[in-house]
């Protein structure tokens, strides 16, 4: 048990986003270069899903091409600027060249106001490892941007934010 609460992602202040930022980058400067045990994949390991884990691992521009093909299957109604957008994030995807030196480790995978408690004003918390796996760190980043930028208001500023904490 870890005593804290959840906070409301859409109420959720500068101060605490500059928490949640500073904390995924100490978490990242521990765990850059770290490879799991476990990472294996062509072994079956007790408890654990390897098809699933691969798909995961190989979080790169094919994999996101697939989530593609799933949202216009599920969207009934995708209106004229959406499907041109997912057309546009597409042709991008397919020419996305990783830097050979791009960190990995261990990332988290699902970071968000959801996944952290908070007791007295602090973080006392972050759960909800279990869509972590082994690849670039700058995913975590990027999930977090886009949850608290993109997904919002397109508020820059917090983008900044977000950067600036991240990088202490």
């Amino acid at each position: 048990y870890i005593e804290g609460k959840h906070i409301d992602s859409n109420k959720i202040s500068d101060n605490q986003l500059s928490d949640i930022s500073k904390l995924l980058g100490k978490y990242h400067k521990l765990i850059k270069g770290f490879k799991p045990k476990f990472y294996n994949k062509n072994k079956l390991i007790k408890g654990f899903k390897p098809k699933f884990y691969n798909k995961r691992e190989n979080n790169d521009a094919k994999y996101i091409l697939s989530l593609f093909k799933e949202v216009r299957k599920n969207s009934k109604k995708l209106n004229k600027n959406m499907e041109v957008s997912l057309d546009i994030i597409k042709d991008r995807l397919n020419n996305i060249k990783f830097p050979k030196g791009l960190p990995k480790g261990f990332i988290h995978s699902d970071y968000h106001a959801g996944n952290i408690l908070f007791d007295k004003g602090k973080i006392s918390g972050v759960l909800d490892f279990d869509d972590g796996f082994y690849s670039y760190l700058i995913f975590d980043l990027a999930d977090i941007l886009d949850n608290y930028v993109f997904d919002r208001s397109n508020d820059f500023r917090k983008a900044k934010l977000i950067i600036k904490n991240y990088e202490k």
